[in-house]
């Protein structure tokens, strides 16, 4: 399998380099990033790309989406969207690509974080009433807040309640409304991503824990993605279609 790797000189892209590097099957085709690296030479943009590839793997910057669903979309290649932090007419544009092209969409490519919100959702639902509280813990530098993760998880705890605000931070002064999703995000050291769903209706508490140990953890996420939507026709998929 050939791969356009977009986002290659970032962490995720040199953590999916090394684990291609032991994968028979598995190459990168071309290397795309604004910022170049000595490793291995690198194309500044997806425009520029020459080499022919089965998939597209997207690990850069949201506001790439643009010429990469163009990319893709011109040379009609499965598309793997792993970055987060997207605007709303940058997640409209993903929509838009994917009558057209496969496209695999996901906040988090973790199988255990998967289950963790699966867990969540099903908990929504034995305690439709409690009171919830999100809170995640990434690196001190990630830019977005709260993190795409969390997100995913406050939007499957309010689909399994049928409904539900999802408030994203709080001031010292705000008070709390009865039925709120609440998502509070730190940023520490080097985490990694962590993310913890916590019910409290009163009378008991309950909560699920994700962490994230290592990058490799996504990498091998995102290699299973490429390998599922390869083989895929037209259309939006996610984790859950994955596994």
């Amino acid at each position: 399998m050939d791969i356009i790797l977009c986002g290659a000189a970032g962490r995720m892209g040199r953590q999916v380099r090394a684990l291609v590097e032991k994968i028979d099957d598995m190459r990168i085709a071309a290397a795309v990033d604004k910022a170049q690296c000595d490793e291995m030479p690198m194309y500044s943009s997806i425009s520029q790309v020459k080499e022919k590839a089965d998939v597209i793997l997207d690990f850069s910057h949201h506001s790439a989406i643009g010429e990469i669903v163009d990319f893709a979309l011109s040379h009609r290649l499965p598309l793997v969207v792993a970055t987060t932090g997207h605007r709303k007419e940058e997640r409209e544009c993903i929509f838009q690509a994917a009558r057209t092209i496969p496209v695999l969409f996901a906040s988090n490519f973790s199988l255990g974080f998967f289950v963790a919100c699966e867990f969540a959702a099903r908990l929504a639902r034995v305690f439709p009433c409690a009171d919830v509280e999100i809170v995640e813990t990434h690196r001190f530098g990630k830019a977005d807040v709260p993190s795409g993760s969390a997100l995913t998880i406050a939007k499957a705890v309010s689909m399994a309640r049928g409904g539900g605000d999802i408030l994203v931070g709080r001031r010292q002064s705000d008070k709390r409304e009865k039925g709120q999703i609440s998502i509070n995000s730190l940023r520490l050291g080097h985490s990694l991503g962590a993310h913890e769903i916590i019910f409290d209706d009163g009378n008991e508490s309950v909560s699920v824990k994700h962490v994230a140990h290592s990058r490799e953890l996504y990498a091998c996420g995102a290699e299973r993605a490429m390998r599922f939507i390869v083989s895929q026709k037209a259309g939006l998929y996610g984790v859950k279609d994955m596994v």
